[in-house]
């Protein structure tokens, strides 16, 4: 489970680590748990708004195993 702190610190790293600025919005529990409306999550959902932050967030993750595994959805 991820809680409040987790995800803070999860995302200070992403944001240290991506070479460009991207907009990344957490939706769902996580958001929930970053508010502290929810103690914990048990996944991380985000959003990316472009095809090339959807490229350069997944690449990040694969190249410094941030998450054990990552699901990708495209529409």
């Amino acid at each position: 489970m991820f809680d409040r702190k987790y995800l803070k610190n999860e995302i200070e790293k992403l944001d240290g680590a991506l070479p460009d600025h991207i907009n990344l919005y957490l939706i769902g529990g996580g958001s929930m748990s970053f508010q502290n409306l929810k103690d914990a999550t048990k996944d991380i959902d985000v959003v990316v708004r472009s095809e090339s932050d959807i490229i350069a967030f997944k690449t990040l993750l694969n190249n410094n195993r941030l998450f054990m595994s990552t699901t990708i959805l495209l529409k």
